[in-house]
């Protein structure tokens, strides 16, 4: 932290604390016309700007681009891998499930089929069971 000497009314100095100083970058920027101009090009490139962003989030989260999801979601003929539904009842994406411990990719899911594995905690166990409680009993 940072130190200010000051005067009170008594005229005793006393240190008053400071917040952190912020300090400008000292390194060269973009001009903000070659930033807009660099930006629509790298846009361009991927087709949006969303897609761009997109494939950075996806890229980030779970190490795959817009490109491994759309072939996912070709490959479920555009639905949840658990309940078929082609949207989320939200209006959304499907959601990327995947395994917490390893992090391996496992398909798409809706919103609801998704939470709903978070809810047993991933547990195949516990979902057979919820199953067999499910069916009719005779």
């Amino acid at each position: 932290m940072i130190t200010d000497t000051t005067t009170e009314a008594n005229g005793v100095g006393s240190k008053a604390l400071l917040g952190p100083i912020r300090r400008k970058r000292t390194s060269p920027s973009l001009a903000p016309e070659y930033k807009a101009a660099y930006n629509r090009k790298l846009w361009a490139r991927w087709g949006g700007k969303e897609r761009f962003h997109r494939n950075a989030n996806l890229k980030a989260k779970y190490g795959i681009g817009v490109e491994d999801y759309e072939k996912m979601l070709e490959a479920q003929r555009h639905g949840c891998a658990i309940c078929r539904a082609t949207q989320c009842a939200s209006g959304g994406s499907l959601a990327v499930d995947h395994c917490h411990r390893t992090g391996k990719v496992r398909g798409l899911l809706c919103f609801k089929c998704n939470t709903a594995i978070g809810k047993f905690n991933d547990s195949a166990e516990l979902l057979a069971r919820a199953a067999r409680y499910l069916e009719p009993k005779p």
